[in-house]
């Protein structure tokens, strides 16, 4: 029993200064300018792929819903701001 909580422990131990040893990673806002056929989910889409953001595109979706409060269309001109995840290098 005492080998088994030990290495359970030292398991949990290596996970944790794994998850300390992983790239930082932080938020780069940016600015998109919808324009004429443009739609949310090929916004996103482009963006995940020119930054690399390895999240579900649905989470960067309620992500810029609640910091841009906008409702279900959106509008030639309008301003949105994406917050896009970059790794630091």
């Amino acid at each position: 029993m005492k080998a088994f909580i030990l290495s359970t422990l030292l398991l949990a131990g290596c996970y944790c200064l794994f998850q300390y040893t992983q790239q930082p990673v932080r938020y780069q806002p940016v600015t998109v300018y919808v324009k004429q056929g443009d739609t949310l989910h090929g916004i996103i889409r482009e963006l995940k792929y020119q930054y690399q953001d390895e999240r579900d595109w649905r989470e960067i979706y309620c992500e810029a819903k609640r910091d841009n409060a906008f409702s279900r269309y959106i509008v030639p001109g309008q301003k949105l701001v994406f917050r896009m995840m970059c790794h630091e290098q």
